[in-house]
């Protein structure tokens, strides 16, 4: 065991987070030390060959945390506080480097790339037309891919339901949405909000021949599938586009990032709401995004009765 080393965390860590350049939120410094404690808990309080600092981390010990640990912070835990412990002496440069070469090998586990999330800035701007487009994109293509974000945002729609969606779920006299799913919990219908209706309708009005199996989404005169929606989405890889999302884009972590978003601006209240639009029987995302929203909680009550 690693002698006081609840206060080298506490306090000298901490310390460091507080000195840190760029300033770190109070969430976040919360979530570090939830991590690193995690980490102590599992992988350092049952060692008998860890006895010192300079052996914190052991490269087996980093990959199966990074694996094991549902946390979007993880990652950066792990590298802020190896750069703690070689500031305050408690790690060789050559350690350091060689911890920091294998981490750069380890790509994102499964479970980081579930536990991804855009922030709030980032999901403003899916939304927004502040997307950057080239002169090979077509007006059909801004008009769907923004229609997709917003869908996938708005009504936590995910692929499949993008690709299924017809004229037919889409009620604009009540505005409102078939939600799809087929679920007991799952509201039937889900409110669109003006900006989506106003979208949906301008469209219609410009569709001269729709029946009850027309598709709602078509690009190039075809039915949306996943290739198509792949495409469209790797506008947002663009160089101008990824220097402000900071990763790619997909459905599913608009999903969660949405549902995240809900939970954190009402503490949790809109859990049931959100169930009631997801329902149980498919609610991935929604689980991934309950999750880092209650680790959040989990960290912050701990740091505050600390």
């Amino acid at each position: 065991m690693i002698p006081s080393i609840e206060n080298v965390v506490q306090l000298d860590f901490l310390k460091y987070l507080n000195q840190k350049e760029n300033q770190i939120s109070l969430r976040t410094k919360q979530r570090y030390l939830s991590d690193i404690n995690y980490y102590i808990e599992n992988y350092i309080n049952n060692s008998n060959i860890i006895d010192g600092l300079d052996k914190f981390f052991v490269p087996r010990d980093i990959a199966s945390f990074l694996s094991y640990r549902r946390s979007s912070t993880a990652r950066a835990t792990v590298v802020n506080f190896m750069n703690f412990l070689k500031e305050y002496g408690h790690l060789s440069t050559l350690k350091y480097i060689e911890l920091n070469d294998y981490l750069r090998t380890l790509k994102l586990t499964k479970v980081e790339k579930q536990m991804k999330f855009f922030s709030n800035e980032e999901l403003s701007f899916l939304l927004s037309d502040k997307i950057n487009y080239s002169d090979k994109d077509s007006e059909e293509d801004k008009i769907i891919l923004h229609l997709i974000l917003m869908m996938s945002y708005h009504l936590i729609f995910e692929q499949d339901h993008l690709i299924k969606l017809n004229w037919s779920d889409v009620d604009l006299d009540k505005k409102r949405i078939n939600n799809l799913r087929k679920d007991r919990l799952a509201y039937k219908w889900i409110s669109l909000n003006d900006g989506l209706w106003e979208k949906l309708n301008e469209m219609k009005k410009n569709i001269t021949d729709i029946n009850d199996d027309s598709p709602v989404l078509i690009h190039k005169g075809e039915r949306l599938n996943t290739n198509k929606i792949n495409s469209l989405l790797s506008i947002l890889k663009r160089k101008q586009n990824l220097s402000i999302l900071g990763g790619t884009t997909d459905i599913q972590k608009i999903n969660r990032s949405k549902i995240l978003q809900d939970l954190n601006s009402t503490n949790g209240k809109e859990t049931i709401e959100i169930i009631q639009i997801t329902g149980i029987t498919k609610s991935t995302q929604f689980e991934h995004a309950l999750e880092e929203f209650l680790l959040s909680e989990y960290s912050r009550i701990s740091s505050d009765n600390s």
